[in-house]
């Protein structure tokens, strides 16, 4: 009878997995044989499963130059594992180029995880020209398979049109897959942000309602800036009753956590009073973290205060505010 390879490691997984064959070395040997005759005979399966027995020692003496033989040989053959495997490898040592190589043939098997880690690799330029349409492509094929991470980039670039389309009912779309799964609110803070944001945006629907529900559940998840942004809504009342004490809680969570946003409204809080007792050194502290900002209206609002509040300060409360500032360092929470 003429045994092809397929039968070969069909026979090395029983012997590997069956719970009725003794797992001593005697077994791993025979295991061990069975899928070497297949790996010869070019079977991709039987190639992976031979360089893992390699790697561990299992069956034969640990060889590491022969495991990685075998490996690269089941991935040529197109082994799903073999390929995820070594994708795993050259991402992790920064060899961006062969990453994308190896999770490109993965992501053409259908296999959702690699689409998603191409739709990443393109968006950030990493082993490949940075490419926002391609990085949409592979985020779209993998979040229709599930994929949380990619239903997330896809709603947010369907909302930037950085995928090439603004598309606000589409965005909603996936965002809203990523964050409601089985009935709860699941996902990290940051699809609740974006969500918050969606509902939030003059370009759409405003929806005030829901920008504030999803703005505080990231809040209290411990999102900075959609503490910043809830806290702004309390003190507006859009979306939930006016409450000026929790408008200052939520600034001043944000604040801590180094957000120029809750930084900037916190500061003036304390410039005018509202909401806590006037304090022109808390005032000058914050306005002065503020004006740090990236955001250059951000930061040019904040020294316009802190120039307005230097003129009814005493040198003492300057130097104090000054010296808060200089020791403030921020301390990110902890998300549930």
């Amino acid at each position: 009878m003429k045994i092809n390879a397929q039968y070969i490691l069909c026979v090395g997984f029983s012997l590997f997995f069956s719970p009725l064959i003794a797992v001593a070395q005697t077994s791993d040997a025979e295991v061990f044989k069975l899928y070497l005759a297949g790996a010869d005979k070019g079977d991709a399966r039987a190639q992976y499963l031979l360089s893992c027995m390699y790697e561990k020692g299992q069956g034969v003496e640990k060889n590491i130059d022969q495991s990685a033989k075998w490996l690269f040989s089941a991935c040529e053959g197109g082994d799903a594992d073999a390929l995820k495997k070594i994708g795993d490898v050259c991402y992790r040592v920064k060899d961006y180029k062969q990453a994308f190589k190896w999770y490109l043939k993965l992501a053409n098997q259908g296999n959702a995880e690699a689409q998603s880690l191409l739709g990443q690799m393109y968006s950030n330029g990493l082993g490949v020209v940075e490419d926002r349409v391609e990085a949409a492509k592979w985020h779209r094929k993998a979040a229709e398979q599930g994929i949380v991470l990619s239903q997330v980039a896809l709603g947010a670039s369907y909302t930037t049109g950085g995928g090439g389309e603004v598309n606000y009912p589409e965005a909603e779309k996936w965002l809203l897959k990523a964050a409601i799964q089985g009935g709860s609110i699941q996902g990290d803070s940051n699809v609740r942000y974006f969500l918050g944001q969606l509902y939030a945006d003059p370009r759409w629907k405003v929806d005030y309602v829901s920008a504030a529900k999803w703005f505080l559940a990231a809040a209290e998840d411990g999102h900075p800036m959609s503490q910043a942004l809830i806290g702004q809504m309390y003190l507006n009342g859009q979306g939930v009753e006016k409450d000026i004490s929790k408008s200052i809680k939520w600034y001043l969570r944000a604040a801590k956590q180094g957000n120029d946003f809750g930084q900037m409204n916190l500061g003036a809080a304390y410039e005018q009073g509202e909401g806590v007792p006037q304090d022109y050194v808390n005032a000058y502290k914050w306005m002065n973290l503020a004006s740090a900002s990236s955001n250059k209206d951000l930061a040019e609002f904040a020294r316009i205060h802190r120039g307005h509040l230097l003129k009814v300060m005493t040198e003492e409360q300057v130097a104090e505010a000054q010296r808060l500032s200089r020791e403030f360092v921020p301390s990110a929470e902890i998300s549930n």
